[in-house]
């Protein structure tokens, strides 16, 4: 199934090149507001958002707030003119996944929605499987209702989204380590130690020094 995007730009030239660069990767639909933008987003559920920053009436940073409180697993890219850079890097800190410069670059734009996606789909799967750690190993009916047992139960319940995309990165990190590790030993262990020498069975050969 063809992921879902919704392109939110007050401008019709940017949201039908949005439209041909996107298509038929991926399945658009647009919005000429912000107001449309919300109601297309309620009622289509998108896997993604591109949305300008600069738009008559509700802005996008209006509406990226809003959106983050409808659903804050979907990710949103912003669109800005060369002069609203910062408010761009504002808007990451709102919530954005990443941003693009107007007028942008067609590679550019393909490479950072489908990184975008693939990224939104890694958490969603780690999202997942720790619901499902969390469900089979809950530590809530534990003995032990001590203010200490307390502490050491909240450090071992896993960790709140907002930590999950610097988890995931020291995940692979440790992971690259350990397969260096397991690789080195195996290296290691292979070699034949002095007490797994073969015994010599034939005669000795004797070196006379000159």
């Amino acid at each position: 199934m063809k992921k879902r995007i919704l392109l939110v730009d007050d401008e019709a030239g940017i949201r039908a090149s949005l439209k041909v660069v996107l298509e038929p990767a991926y399945e658009t639909f647009s919005a000429s507001s912000a107001q449309e933008g919300l109601d297309q987003f309620r009622r289509e559920s998108p896997h993604l958002v591109l949305l300008d920053v600069v738009m008559p009436g509700m802005d996008g940073l209006a509406l990226l707030k809003m959106i983050r409180e409808e659903d804050a697993r979907v990710p949103v890219i912003m669109l800005t003119g060369t002069k609203t850079v910062k408010t761009a890097v504002e808007a990451m800190k709102l919530g954005a996944a990443d941003y693009l410069s107007k007028p942008f670059d067609v590679e550019e734009l393909r490479l950072i929605v489908a990184k975008t996606l693939e990224t939104g789909e890694l958490e969603q799967e780690v999202l997942h499987l720790r619901a499902q750690v969390a469900k089979r190993y809950s530590f809530h009916n534990l003995i032990g209702k001590s203010p200490a047992m307390q502490e050491i139960y909240s450090k071992i319940e896993p960790p709140g989204p907002a930590v999950y995309r610097h988890q995931l990165r020291r995940v692979a990190g440790r992971a690259d380590r350990e397969r260096t590790l397991r690789t080195r030993k195996g290296i290691l262990h292979g070699c034949p130690g002095p007490a797994h020498r073969p015994v010599r069975t034939g005669p000795r050969r004797h070196v006379v020094s000159r």
